[in-house]
């Protein structure tokens, strides 16, 4: 493969920028929420039902797209799935009803969620390929997708409306996406006698260790954009314009720590760099927990992020490594374990919240981070592509 981008791979760039692209949808459709819930006229609950219909998509397709990869590889889902995402917003602009909306959510959901798989698989081949970590880097560039969609996403809608603010990043994600699509790295999914990979749940246990390190440590990043807010505004006093900080504090450190995770990994190894990381997190949540000043409850949050940018990805690219298991099954099984974790776990958080406080909950999170330690023992396969074949 050639380098037509210099030091970064053609490959490499490609899908850093799909990964661009993917935080880039969720950022921009945030500042959408509002203006959608009152188009349609939703009550709360049916706003919620509409979220919700978003997360099952993005949960119930990732293993079916995860074993088309597996068995076709991942060109097609990668290539046609951006695509059909990038008209995800304006799509959603122009829904007239609470039952249209949950149908569309479904299916938005579901292909941005088989992007995000595509995406994953294919950043695991282009490890493999260039033997050099790169998989948090990615998540940083998905990161930075996120904060751009959020800050320039209110100013478009403000500018062009909703449908214009849909066409807008539509045509950005199209142009993004058909050049990307001219560098994107394929690898062949046969296995040396020709014959494509079985489909079958796999049998070793370290997938679903994986899976629970990734669940554990999407949890906090769930609570955090969940409860945040409210534990600012409501426990710690600060005005409604501060009340973001500590999630737009979490999601800068995550940004910036993930262009750090790779050098790191590939320097002190996966398993510890994650256990760094975990105790990393956990003194941030507790900074966050024992705080009295608001502006030190915010340093608690950019620390906590901090020590979850990077254990998701590393994750995510043990799973793709592991032995005598299709990189495309492996990721799907981690990703949908872990992102069931910021679908369903925060809504558990707030009856803590209601029988206590706010800051119970950060107390308790550090306890899932706990149970992290114990199981990054296949985190080391993450590893693999800096070993001599």
């Amino acid at each position: 493969m050639t380098r037509f981008f210099g030091p970064m791979s053609d490959g490499r760039l490609a899908v850093s920028i799909l990964f661009f692209i993917n935080g880039t949808l969720i950022g921009a459709w945030t500042p959408m929420i509002p203006s959608f819930k009152q188009r349609l006229m939703l009550s709360e609950s049916e706003m919620g039902l509409v979220i919700l219909a978003l997360g099952l998509g993005a949960i119930t397709a990732m293993p079916f797209i995860g074993a088309f990869i597996a068995r076709n590889g991942v060109k097609i889902p990668l290539i046609y799935l951006t695509i059909i995402c990038s008209f995800g917003l304006t799509l959603l602009a122009l829904i007239p009803s609470f039952t249209t909306a949950i149908i569309v959510m479904v299916i938005f959901g579901a292909t941005w969620s088989g992007m995000d798989i595509s995406m994953n698989a294919n950043a695991i081949d282009v490890e493999k390929y260039d033997k050099a970590p790169m998989m948090s880097s990615c998540h940083g560039f998905w990161s930075v997708g996120g904060l751009v969609g959020a800050l320039l996403g209110g100013a478009t809608l403000s500018a062009f409306g909703e449908i214009g603010h849909g066409i807008f990043w539509q045509s950005t994600f199209v142009i993004l996406a058909l050049f990307a699509s001219r560098f994107i790295y394929i690898a062949n999914v046969k296995d040396a006698d020709g014959a494509k990979p079985k489909l079958e749940f796999p049998r070793s246990i370290l997938p679903y260790m994986l899976g629970a390190v990734a669940f554990f440590s999407v949890v906090p990043e769930g609570v955090i954009i969940d409860w945040s807010g409210l534990f600012l505004y409501e426990e710690r006093g600060v005005s409604l314009t501060m009340a973001g900080y500590g999630f737009a504090a979490t999601s800068a450190s995550m940004a910036l720590m993930r262009f750090f995770g790779d050098p790191l990994r590939q320097r002190y190894g996966a398993v510890p760099t994650l256990r760094v990381s975990v105790i990393i997190a956990i003194i941030g949540f507790a900074i966050v927990t024992f705080s009295i000043l608001p502006y030190v409850a915010i340093f608690g949050f950019f620390i906590a992020g901090l020590g979850l940018a990077n254990i998701f990805p590393i994750a995510i690219s043990a799973a793709g490594n592991l032995p005598n298991i299709p990189s495309g099954i492996a990721a799907s099984l981690v990703a949908s374990v872990g992102y069931s974790g910021i679908l369903l776990a925060p809504p558990l958080f707030g009856l803590v919240a209601q029988k206590w406080d706010y800051a119970t909950i950060f107390m308790i999170v550090p306890f899932c981070l706990i149970i992290v330690l114990f199981l990054l023992y296949p985190a080391r396969y993450a590893d693999v592509q800096n070993e001599d074949d």
